[in-house]
């Protein structure tokens, strides 16, 4: 089980891990209290959830090991995501602009209890999409190089 939880924590740059711990944190002060810091500081670090988000679905999708699985095959062995991730990512990424454009007009949205939680909601299920689809494309990973690693240990002793 500690293993299970090192990786998945493995998954996840440290951004996402401090900004997530604080909000929950601010996501309970905002519950009791409700004042404008609060909310102020759910939508700031709503704000740098966004980016560590981006940050680590690019890290993710740019992450390449070279692997020699067979001479008519790819030499890259990479992490692709499925088109589930991307529309994901614009969706919690237009979710976020319609709020703040929103808050343009009328300066109460951005301090509705409702809307703060259901944004940080929304975040919580955007990241599930993230780390399912991480999850997956390490398992298929995993599961084509050991498939394909005993041609590699074999093709290493012949060429001696």
């Amino acid at each position: 089980m500690k293993e299970r939880i090192s990786e998945i924590i493995a998954y996840f740059n440290k951004g996402q891990i401090i900004t997530n711990i604080l909000l929950v944190g601010i996501v309970v002060y905002l519950i009791i209290t409700g004042n404008d810091f609060s909310y102020n500081s759910f939508w700031l670090l709503s704000t740098l959830l966004l980016l560590c988000n981006v940050y680590f679905i690019s890290g993710w999708t740019n992450r390449e090991k070279e692997v020699d699985l067979d001479k008519n095959k790819s030499k890259v062995v990479k992490g692709s995501f499925d088109d589930i991730t991307a529309i994901t990512l614009v969706f919690y990424g237009l979710l976020f602009l319609g709020i703040q454009f929103i808050d343009f007009f009328d300066e109460s949205v951005r301090t509705n209890l409702y809307v703060a939680l259901g944004f940080y909601a929304a975040t919580l299920i955007f990241q599930l999409f993230c780390f399912l689809a991480v999850d997956n494309s390490l398992k298929k990973n995993r599961e084509l190089i050991t498939k394909d690693y005993p041609k590699l240990k074999r093709a290493k002793q012949t060429k001696r």
